[in-house]
């Protein structure tokens, strides 16, 4: 499958670190955020529609980083670091205030990378991501400290020739397409089995009563 996204290659070049830098705030790894920010390109790189305008791209982008951090979460459990092990892989200092919004809940770290380092209005987070709560002691500290992290031209540049090799290996727009089924089906789990339950109560009930 061909790549099929108009003017991708500048779309990477003007996106790459701050979707690089909001996964490492969801996923705090680099390995793992290195590998969220290849499937949400992989995901951008098989669009067909049009070209998006810059709001359009960035309600996408910020979507598609949401699932697939989320996704990360529902495929297996992982815990959120100490602060000990992610201060040895953080790339910088890691204060009182930064180590405050690695606590934050996902959504609400998300709205605090838009909001205090992207520089996003309240109004214009709250469309992203919803209203979010962000008790932080200093967010504009913590958004200087976080500055520091950052994918780097080099393995940029490797990132989108991995992106670019998928696409000639594989189908990508139906992989991505089976990926967003799974995604959906492991969100719904929960409440599917809640009413297993609420069912299964229900006919007890029913049943004592006759």
């Amino acid at each position: 499958m061909a790549l099929t996204c108009p003017q991708f290659d500048d779309l990477f070049q003007s996106w790459y670190e701050d979707v690089y830098r909001l996964c490492f705030l969801l996923v705090p790894s680099s390995r793992n955020a290195y590998h969220c920010t290849f499937h949400v390109f992989l995901r951008l790189g098989a669009r067909t529609a049009p070209p998006l305008s810059p709001e359009e791209l960035r309600r996408f982008l910020v979507r598609q980083i949401l699932e697939v951090c989320g996704d990360f979460y529902l495929r297996k459990p992982h815990r959120r670091p100490e602060r000990e092990q992610l201060s040895k892989s953080f790339p910088g200092p890691l204060g009182d205030s930064l180590w405050a919004v690695f606590s934050l809940p996902l959504k609400a770290r998300a709205a605090f990378y838009l909001r205090y380092c992207m520089g996003l209005s309240e109004a214009e987070c709250a469309a992203l991501v919803g209203k979010q709560a962000i008790r932080v002691p200093d967010p504009a500290s913590a958004a200087q400290e976080y500055a520091v992290v950052s994918l780097g031209e080099n393995q940029a540049a490797v990132l989108l020739d991995e992106v670019y090799l998928r696409f000639q290996d594989r189908s990508v727009g139906l992989e991505n397409r089976l990926l967003h089924i799974r995604s959906t089906m492991d969100r719904l789990a929960p409440w599917l089995a809640l009413g297993v339950l609420l069912l299964c109560a229900a006919a007890a009930i029913y049943t004592a009563n006759l």
